[in-house]
């Protein structure tokens, strides 16, 4: 958001401020009432915060830089949005559904993906907060907004009818779930690296599912692994098919081999998902990155948006 950068360099000025006190008085940087005052893009958040310290108004030239407006008008099918930490790429993503929606779209026919579940939840507000300003936030209910591996769950369980049944463990459920199964996994026979030791129930667990993690979420040449490895690795597997559970790894994968492997389900998403938005995407691994390219190539738009220096992987 960029603001008239006068009224707050005037406001200093008649109260004989210099911006280290104005800073203060607003607890915020003095680059930061320097880049106000510059007509530099600001948060809306920091915007808000002076108004009501202050008790001013700040008069908005513009909510959108140039590149903002460009990529919340973009045209072609995919799009994606690199930018920094503080540079409005979630205020880009919330006008881009507020967009869509207001142009036609379904919010049905719409995904959108986040890094964690109160990311979804703050996400979801503030789209009902605009939509609300548009139009009556008619439907955004509707948008299938949270994590990847929630959404790949929901999806699996409304398009298929083989996992209806299926829970997903959460981590210290799936850790007393190894415990409990650590004989049938033969977890036991895995030998701990630059020792003669094995991995041990309750003390091992936790490396474990890291382990199995690995396998399932990244390109792996299976060659590689040692045979106690896969073994458990298989064994685990099927304990959870068997029991009908999912860990937050098999979701996706299995998700994933779904996509690739049932027409139908196939077919069913095409039909009824027309837009993917992927926020954090510098932080998807490469099972995740499969998922958003399968999805691309059936023909559903995608956008992701992402700030390559604050990459976990690599963007």
């Amino acid at each position: 958001m960029i603001i008239d950068g006068s009224v707050l360099r005037d406001y200093r000025n008649e109260n004989n401020l210099t911006r280290d006190d104005l800073a203060k008085m607003v607890d915020l940087a003095p680059k930061t009432i320097q880049r106000i005052e510059n007509g530099e893009p600001t948060k809306e958040s920091t915007i808000k915060l002076i108004e009501d310290v202050l008790g001013i108004k700040l008069s908005v030239k513009d909510k959108f830089t140039e590149a903002q407006r460009e990529a919340i008008n973009y045209s072609k099918p995919n799009l994606k949005v690199l930018a920094g930490a503080g540079a409005g790429k979630t205020r880009v993503v919330e006008e881009i559904i507020a967009k869509k929606i207001s142009e036609g779209m379904d919010p049905s026919e719409l995904i959108v993906c986040t890094f964690t579940d109160k990311a979804a939840l703050e996400l979801r507000v503030r789209i009902q907060q605009r939509m609300k300003q548009l139009n009556g936030a008619v439907g955004v209910a509707e948008i299938t907004l949270g994590t990847i591996h929630g959404i790949c769950m929901r999806l699996l369980q409304e398009y298929t009818d083989k996992y209806g049944d299926y829970s997903v463990l959460e981590t210290m459920k799936n850790i007393h779930f190894i415990n409990r199964y650590y004989k049938q996994i033969e977890m036991g026979n895995i030998k701990k690296i630059g020792s003669t030791a094995t991995m041990d129930r309750y003390f091992d667990t936790n490396r474990f599912l890291s382990i199995c993690s690995i396998l399932e979420e990244n390109q792996v040449d299976f060659a590689l692994v040692p045979n106690e490895i896969k073994i458990a690795y298989k064994n685990y597997r099927k304990l959870l098919n068997e029991y009908h559970y999912f860990d937050f790894s098999t979701i996706q994968s299995e998700f994933l081999h779904e996509l690739r492997e049932d027409q139908n389900f196939r077919n069913k998403l095409s039909e009824k998902i027309k837009l993917i938005i992927v926020d954090e995407f510098q932080d998807v691994n490469y099972l995740q990155n499969e998922i958003v390219k399968e999805l691309s190539k059936m023909g559903i738009h995608v956008v992701v948006v992402g700030d390559a220096d604050q990459a976990i992987y690599q963007f």
